[in-house]
């Protein structure tokens, strides 16, 4: 499964093909293997423009590939707000009729005591603005540090590109967001946002908005 396909260029995207044919030793496209691709070419560009800034779908692999396409159209994550939902399609193929109902929401304030997210175009920034945001919460801090295992070579390639830092910093006060799902059902799910209100022995507290509070513990990466 290649998720996030408009991030691929065509170039990209035949060199994985060679390598699959390689390992397979099969001239089929990817050696014979089966391959979904998932994505929308409407929204993230190649991450390699500077070289490689063809879409995937102009690559030999997926000319001659005998793709098949599936177009997903049951709107999902906003069917609770079709209106909202509808300015988003809008937005996705540059048609906006009125920009007015984004404009109403600027500077709007939330319910609740977790402030609006706040993003970046680069880690750099993120990381500068949370440690501004932690500084200035005046409770002590509590460190949490992860524990590796396996080969030094695959670990340092493994804390660059983990979702979650090798050393998390928390104070009472800070708001967080949650990595991974932990009860689906409940609505602890990646994206859930939530302030620390504790720390038990070696773990945080934390109360989530409209779900509750939760010990969260260690999770394996």
């Amino acid at each position: 499964i290649i998720d996030e396909v408009s991030m691929a260029g065509s170039i990209l995207l035949d060199k994985v093909n060679q390598v699959f044919q390689a390992l397979r030793e099969s001239d089929q496209p990817f050696g014979g293997a089966q391959v979904l691709f998932v994505g929308d070419f409407m929204q993230l560009l190649p991450v390699f423009r500077e070289v490689d800034d063809d879409l995937a779908f102009n690559s030999n692999t997926w000319l001659y590939g005998n793709v098949k396409t599936i177009q997903l159209t049951e709107l999902v994550r906003q069917s609770a707000d079709i209106e909202f939902g509808n300015l988003l399609k809008q937005v996705r193929i540059a048609q906006l009729k009125t920009p007015q109902p984004f404009l109403d929401r600027v500077g709007a304030k939330l319910e609740g005591p977790t402030e609006p997210i706040h993003i970046f175009c680069k880690n750099v920034d993120v990381d500068r603005f949370n440690l501004e945001r932690l500084g200035a919460i005046a409770s002590p801090p509590r460190t949490f540090s992860a524990k590796d295992k396996g080969d030094e070579r695959f670990i340092k390639f493994f804390d660059k590109n983990c979702q979650a830092p090798k050393e998390l910093t928390l104070k009472v006060g800070a708001q967080v967001m949650l990595l991974t799902n932990l009860d689906t059902e409940g609505s602890l799910v990646n994206g859930s946002i939530g302030i620390v209100t504790g720390f038990t022995t070696a773990e945080p507290i934390v109360e989530f908005e409209g779900v509750g509070t939760e010990i969260i513990g260690l999770h394996d990466w």
